[in-house]
């Protein structure tokens, strides 16, 4: 009888949800594509998205409060008491933050004046 024994590194590795967030963010920066970022660190590209799929649904939670957020489009109706939008620059965004507050903006919002808004809620 013959066995064969493998040696090597394992195959299936554990990633922890910091090391997950990390190669997530290192894809999403724009600075090399899904595929280099996989590359480097020896794991294929759907793994990537499947790790951006768990963020989305949220199944993989940054436990240092990374820079992803839970987003939810919703549709209005009719009844809502929102102003009429004569413009399409005129749409405003809700967005709900922290403790249970709502800001509305301008879609032409600068992001960077939009990131200082949220984090002064946040902080109040």
């Amino acid at each position: 009888m013959v066995q064969e024994l493998l040696v090597g590194p394992e195959r299936r590795r554990r990633w922890s949800d910091e090391q997950k967030m990390a190669i997530v963010v290192e894809a999403a920066s724009g600075d090399a594509s899904v595929s280099d970022v996989a590359r480097r660190h020896g794991i294929s590209r759907q793994q990537i998205y499947q790790w951006r799929s768990d963020i989305r649904r949220g199944r993989l939670l940054d436990p240092a409060g990374g820079p992803f957020l839970a987003v939810e489009f919703v549709e209005t109706t009719s009844g809502d008491t929102a102003p009429p939008m004569d413009h399409a620059s005129d749409a405003l965004i809700e967005i709900m933050v922290r403790k249970g507050r709502c800001l509305r903006v301008p879609v032409s919002i600068a992001p960077d004046a939009l990131s200082t808004l949220i984090r002064a809620v946040e902080a109040a």
